[in-house]
């Protein structure tokens, strides 16, 4: 019975594999519906005709190019997150391994255990962030020709976003020390799986700080936001209400995110994330509130580290 629970689940392994390498490339052979969009009344009308059906606003043959979009679906995400992980885990694990860093054997609890190093975890964390962020851009100004600030990247209004991001952040982070401060009395509760003091060096010379702050304050912010608000919560609210695509884009943002913090610190910052987002149509409050978010959490960890240590 053993052996075929196991030959079971050797078959399943092998589908589950090959579906995750083929779907992507399946997904992208696929042509988008193309569109042009109207300048001045920004009408999308279908790539045969010259003249808005809205405005009537006629667009030369020479000048339709600057004008082509095309919109994602879910399909497109999918292909895009799963494609970024894979790509970013491969060459993670090249690093790794290049580095001397390798399970002991192949065992399933060896390997777990391996995943679970801070050096691991942070190398893969910033080489996913790192292959998603390009993806993510590639994908949007080649497939779907969109413009990084069209896409929600400007700079109007920089620095009073800026300053609502800060804000954001801080705020969450509040949240999520009141969380953590909850589940260490509760005991059936938990605050972080990974246990946020053993992802971080107590020494500030620990060569790990390398990987820690590129991948906290740079990379997460900029691939979450770009990602998550510019392109999911995009596809969720061309179809839903403001309040569900906020919450669902949340909760996948909690769940693929890399930050250390508490899944309900996470779904807070996603969500304030989707409001800003949607107020301000830009992602500069985002990827700003990702990185004071991230910061504050890096600061306190180390802090309480130290004085535990001390």
């Amino acid at each position: 019975m053993g052996q075929v629970a196991q030959g079971l689940w050797q078959g399943f392994t092998f589908v589950l594999v090959l579906g995750v390498l083929g779907f992507p490339f399946f997904v992208w052979r696929r042509r988008p519906a193309y569109y042009w969009r109207c300048s001045d009344c920004g009408n999308r009308n279908p790539l045969d005709k010259r003249e808005c059906e809205r405005c009537e606003h006629r667009v030369l043959d020479a000048d339709m190019p600057r004008y082509i979009q095309a919109d994602w679906t879910g399909p497109d995400v999918a292909a895009l997150y799963l494609t970024a992980a894979l790509l970013g885990g491969a060459a993670g694990t090249l690093l790794l391994v290049g580095g001397g860093r390798r399970p002991r054997d192949n065992t399933t609890e060896q390997v777990l255990l391996f995943l679970q190093q801070p050096d691991v975890l942070w190398t893969l964390s910033l080489m996913i962030g790192s292959v998603l962020t390009v993806l993510t851009v590639w994908m949007l100004a080649t497939r779907f020709r969109w413009t990084l600030a069209a896409l929600g990247l400007r700079r109007e209004g920089l620095g009073m976003h800026a300053l609502l991001g800060v804000g954001a952040g801080v705020a969450v982070a509040v949240f999520g020390g009141a969380v953590n401060s909850i589940a260490q009395v509760a005991p059936g509760l938990t605050s972080d799986a990974a246990g946020l003091l053993e992802l971080f060096p107590v020494q500030i010379a620990d060569p790990l700080w390398v990987l820690i702050l590129p991948a906290t304050l740079v990379v997460a912010p900029l691939s979450g936001e770009l990602f998550f608000r510019g392109m999911v919560y995009r596809m969720f609210r061309a179809r839903w209400r403001m309040p569900a695509s906020v919450l669902v884009t949340a909760l996948l943002f909690a769940m693929g995110s890399g930050v250390v913090a508490p899944f309900a610190a996470l779904v807070a910052l996603g969500a304030a994330n989707g409001v800003m987002f949607e107020r301000t149509r830009s992602l500069a409050p985002g990827v700003v509130a990702c990185s004071t978010h991230g910061a504050l959490v890096v600061g306190w960890a180390v802090a309480k580290s130290m004085w535990a240590a001390a």
